[in-house]
């Protein structure tokens, strides 16, 4: 195609028409976002926009606001790296401007212009990418139009930064272009692979793969050059490339440091014997998908109401329309008539099969994950390649008026078949509107096109009904892209009001109460379920953390698994442990807020009101600090803990990853403070003319009401076995208690498998209001602490007709009271940096000082200004040696290898501009010579 090139042909009148076709799409696409009263930021499916990414672009905003900006955030649950938060993306960049200046409650109503700045940046920039080719205005028009507004772009930009790939991808092809022919541009090459590593390491990784495997395959097509040449050019082009990474090296390298410590990169076995293993196809199901993304977004619905593979966000995402699926057909005919060179074709044939083995190979996918697992994110890297195919095709068609008969025939059948399809097998009336028009569209644009090749219609006539047909078809799929969901919207007084509510009020308060470093948590919501702690700016338990700290998932599983929901690893939910005092204690949880003016957590006190919100302290916290004299290993405590409760054990003993100082020993502490079975507390709920038989008859539910506790009785048949209390349910068990037999013992504890029909959302709560929410998806297995003077203990499925059967139900009893007096003082400061923890202790006797912050490499610790070792405390948190005495202690957080890639990407930068203007200023002299 080198032959066709026509350097710098930009046509302005194409540009204004591709422009004003854009505005115009999203005008109609987004005019509820812009005009009306919703924001783009999803509920439900897509609700990643609401519960992750905009609580990150909050917390910049906040911390920018303060002055107290540092790379670690402890509002983000336990603490963690800013890396994660798209920190150099362009586009947000400018966004965390504007939030910083209006405040971050604007962030919300900004996000539908950083959409549409994007959708307008694809299109042009694929626009002047397909003008490196002797293509038709035409035709690099319709196909950037197209490009802009693409299935990956449609689906994934409404994660706001992932979208922003659409931009640079066909900007980074159009400087290799460029330099493909003029090595000047390797600059531009350099520049842009650069810009693509700031936005986003992951995509930066996929992106440099990928374009090495293109770079290869354009220089194997180079057609007016020799063996020597081309090599130069691949050689000179991947330097750039290469040159371009390190001058991204500050977010490359201390992202690489920040991922080490999740356990998202975590597999089994080698690179090679999992690329092996994963070279088999696809379930049948991903393939029906991936037809259809040929065609739409939205064939198999979307949003909640998606039915292909995976969910509407993962599932591969391509489309460029019926008008893609049509060229395609036209292509192989386009190219045997080109008549290129043996070696050309083989170039042409090797990138065909890259991209078929990228997209029907597990292995394929596999590559672009990390080796991890396989993925279909990496969809984005052919759509640029699919649109220049697509603009080849259809440019050769409007000059030369080239088409085949048989590919035509076969392209119209098949986009036929998939679009009746779709039609006829998503029943919704919207998708089956949305098919219905997609169909219509694409039969009209095969009449105009074929009367045209025959000479019976003008081409004026037919690019005007073409554009149309293009038009009305992309707007429809994009429109269900975007609307039709649940949304958080502007009139949202919950949402928006948690900026400067009673929230906020009440935070302030306590900040000018308490000079601590402590958590907060709330029993409400009002931004998200799980990142309200990033807006809002406290430090909180509660998080959804997609790149969890390793050692803190291990901690969680193995100390407090109620943290977790039930959705994955990655989400803590503080309710679901809200009665384990000793769990909060231990994780600095000193404060709670409420909406309840009588909490019912046993250990905290009401302290004081602030408008709708009640503050409760707990008692036996002061800050995340806690200081402890007696220690035990993990070893140790693998052999106990199922003898001895959790609760019985964090107050005053420290685990610890390796042998230490201090340690105690393990059958002591099993004789002192294990817990027991007692006798069945359960009182008679069986109902003999309704009990459950041997057999496993169900039993029936009574005819009684809920109460005002949200109790649905039972009439449930309860009996012990062997193995404890088994019962039977559909939708509600309530167990009445005998009260006295429980008071005699300092804790109770209730163990219990449930084993629930299908998956659903359980609650468990006891007689005066106090509950904890469940997501059960088939057995599991519940220890809880039961709160102190529970009468009756009540298990329900949100939905009264899910069958559920508890199964091994038993209660111990532990005697154990720990010692209420204090073997040090510790003070841990009010954070002035989140990445600079500092504070004193005075201490009684020699011990360790257990900070709730995560062990991860980044931090040091101080003692008295003396750097000092830091030990895995708890599996996942992080304690120092103390002797006795008063101390001071300090702890720093450095972002690993942030100082090495700002070296890097500076030298880089520097050698890179010396370079540009050494050879502009020589290119300035031949030019004048």
């Amino acid at each position: 195609m080198d032959k066709q090139i026509k350097k710098g042909h930009y046509n302005k009148r194409a540009i204004l028409l591709l422009t004003g076709l854009l505005l115009l799409t999203g005008l109609i696409v987004f005019f509820r976002f812009l005009f009306g009263d919703e924001t783009l930021i999803y509920n439900g499916a897509g609700s990643d926009t609401r519960d992750q990414y905009m609580m990150w672009y909050n917390s910049i905003v906040n911390h920018l606001r303060s002055g107290n900006f540092s790379l670690w955030d402890f509002t983000y649950g336990f603490g963690g790296t800013m890396y994660n938060y798209y920190l150099f993306a362009p586009l947000l960049v400018i966004l965390y401007g504007f939030g910083a200046l209006l405040g971050p409650s604007h962030l919300a109503g900004m996000m539908v212009y950083l959409v549409f700045v994007e959708i307008l940046l694809s299109g042009l920039f694929c626009y002047l990418m397909l003008s490196q080719w002797d293509f038709t205005e035409e035709a690099k028009v319709t196909v950037a139009y197209l490009y802009a507004l693409n299935g990956y772009f449609v689906v994934w930009g409404q994660h706001y930064g992932l979208g922003f790939i659409c931009v640079e991808l066909p900007l980074l092809i159009l400087f290799v272009e460029k330099a493909v022919r003029e090595r000047f541009h390797c600059f531009s090459v350099a520049a842009v692979t650069a810009l693509i590593c700031l936005s986003g390491y992951y995509q930066g990784y996929m992106t440099m793969i990928a374009m090495g495997i293109y770079v290869t395959i354009r220089v194997l097509i180079y057609e007016s050059a020799s063996l020597k040449e081309r090599i130069l050019a691949w050689f000179e082009i991947g330097l750039a490339m290469g040159f371009g990474v390190l001058m991204g090296a500050i977010n490359l390298l201390p992202s690489l440091g920040s991922l080490s410590v999740t356990s998202r990169m975590n597999s089994g076995g080698t690179v090679f014997s999992r690329f092996i293993a994963n070279l088999i196809p696809y379930e049948r199901e991903y393939y029906r998908t991936l037809l259809y993304r040929l065609f739409a977004s939205n064939l198999q619905g979307s949003g909640r109401y998606f039915v292909g593979v995976g969910n509407y966000y993962e599932a591969p995402s391509l489309a460029l329309g019926f008008f893609f699926v049509l060229m395609l057909f036209q292509f192989i005919p386009a190219l045997i008539r080109d008549k290129k060179k043996p070696r050309q074709y083989v170039a042409i044939g090797l990138g065909v099969f890259v991209c078929l083995f990228l997209l029907l190979v597990r292995a394929g996918s596999l590559i672009f994950n990390g080796f991890v697992y396989s993925f279909s994110r990496h969809t984005f890297l052919l759509v640029p390649f699919m649109a220049l195919m697509a603009c080849y095709t259809f440019s050769r068609m409007l000059k030369e008026r080239a088409f085949s008969i048989v590919g035509g025939i076969a392209g119209i059948l098949v986009c036929a078949a998939v679009l009746i399809k779709a039609r006829l097998n998503y029943g919704r009336p919207d998708y089956q509107l949305n098919a219905t028009i997609l169909l219509i569209c694409m039969l009209v644009l095969s009449v105009i096109l074929a009367l045209y090749l025959k000479g019976k219609l003008s081409k004026k006539i037919m690019l005007t009904i073409l554009a149309a047909a293009i038009f009305i078809s992309t707007v429809s799929d994009t429109w269900f892209s975007y609307n039709n969901r649940d949304t958080v919207r502007k009139s949202d007084s919950t949402y928006f009001g948690a900026y400067d509510g009673d929230t906020m009020e009440a935070l302030q308060w306590i900040a000018s109460q308490d000079d601590q470093f402590y958590r907060v948590e709330k029993d409400y919501s009002e931004l998200t379920g799980f990142l309200d702690s990033t807006a809002q700016g406290y430090s909180s338990v509660t998080v959804y953390n997609s790149q969890q700290n390793s050692l803190i998932q291990k901690l969680v599983k193995t100390l407090c698994p109620r943290l977790l929901t039930g959705y994955d690893k990655n989400h803590y939910d503080f309710r679901t442990v809200i009665q384990e005092q000793p769990i909060a204690a231990l994780m600095g949880v000193k404060y709670i807020l409420s909406h309840e003016d009588d909490l019912k957590v046993d250990g905290y006190e009401l302290i004081n009101k602030v408008g709708d919100v009640y503050i409760y302290r707990n008692i036996d916290t002061e800050s995340i600090a806690r200081f402890y004299t007696s220690t035990i290993t993990e070893k140790q405590y693998k052999k106990i803990r199922e003898d001895v409760p959790v609760w019985n054990l964090v107050e005053d003993v420290l685990i610890t990853h390796g042998k230490q100082d201090f340690r105690v020993n393990a059958k002591d502490l099993l004789a002192e403070r294990s817990a027991f079975p007692l006798e069945d507390p359960v009182l008679e709920t069986t109902d003999p003319a309704n009990a459950a038989t041997e057999t496993g008859d169900q039993a029936t539910n009574s005819a009684n009401s809920a109460t005002e506790t949200g109790d649905r009785s039972s009439n449930i048949a309860y009996h012990v076995t062997e193995t404890g209390g088994e019962a039977k349910a559909l939708g509600s068990l309530t167990l009445p208690l005998d009260t006295a037999a429980l008071d005699n013992y300092a804790r109770v504890i209730v163990d219990f498998d449930l084993q629930v029909e299908g998956a659903g959302q359980m609650d468990v709560f006891t007689n005066d209001h106090r509950k904890i929410d469940y997501f059960v998806d088939g057995s599991t297995h519940y220890k809880l602490l039961l709160p102190k003077g529970t009468e009756s203990l009540t298990i329900s499925a949100r939905d009264p007709n899910r069958h559920f059967e508890v199964q091994n139900l038993t209660f111990y009893g532990s005697d154990y009271e720990p010692e209420s007096a204090t073997v040090a003082e510790v003070h841990t400061d009010r954070l002035v940096r989140d990445d600079l923890v500092t504070g004193t202790v005075d201490a009684r006797q020699d011990g360790y000082l257990m900070l709730a912050m995560p062990y991860q490499e980044g931090w040091s610790a101080y003692l008295d200004d003396v750097p000092c070792e830091q030990i895995i405390a708890d599996y996942g948190f992080t304690a120092i040696r103390v002797s006795a005495g008063s101390h001071t202690f300090r702890m720093e957080y450095h972002a690993p290898l942030f100082k090495e890639g700002v070296l890097v990407s500076g030298i880089a930068l520097l050698i890179w501009a010396g370079l540009l203007i050494f050879f502009m200023i020589r290119r300035k002299r031949k030019d004048h010579a």
